[in-house]
């Protein structure tokens, strides 16, 4: 896969398919790939590859690269029918849910984290929707 510079990608342990947690996306210009569990979901990553020096773009593809190896569903924008965001609540987890013509994939969200433009799913939400236009809803 090969990522374009608005590619937006992000790992944490606060998001998961099933038991241990630990889950990173990246969403690029024409595809969304999800990964399971990768080596140090112990911490949170975020990054808009456009907004990147030299340094933290090698990263970024680093991490992109590995994520690449153990995706567990990778789509096109022409097979998503629809994206469902969830926030957490106080008691109960949040999800990202992605409806495609490959099937549905569901990924736990049980908490958020700040970035600098504002908390991960709002983040997420605006680039889900420049992705899939009119297709993301929040519930």
């Amino acid at each position: 896969m090969t990522y374009s510079e608005d590619a937006v990608i992000v790992l944490s342990g606060l998001f998961a398919k099933g038991f241990p947690g630990g889950y990173g996306l990246i969403i690029n210009s024409d595809r969304v790939l999800g990964a399971k569990k990768w080596e140090g979901a112990e911490y949170t990553y975020f990054a808009a590859i456009s907004s990147l020096n030299d340094k933290g773009r090698d990263e970024a593809y680093k991490i992109a690269g590995e994520l690449d190896k153990k995706k567990e569903f990778e789509v096109s924008r022409e097979q998503v029918s629809g994206i469902e965001i969830k926030k957490p609540g106080r008691l109960t987890p949040g999800h990202l849910l992605f409806k495609t013509t490959k099937g549905e994939f569901k990924i736990k969200v049980s908490g958020t984290f700040m970035t600098a433009t504002g908390d991960i799913l709002s983040v997420l939400g605006k680039k889900l929707e420049e992705f899939a236009p009119g297709r993301v809803r929040y519930v």
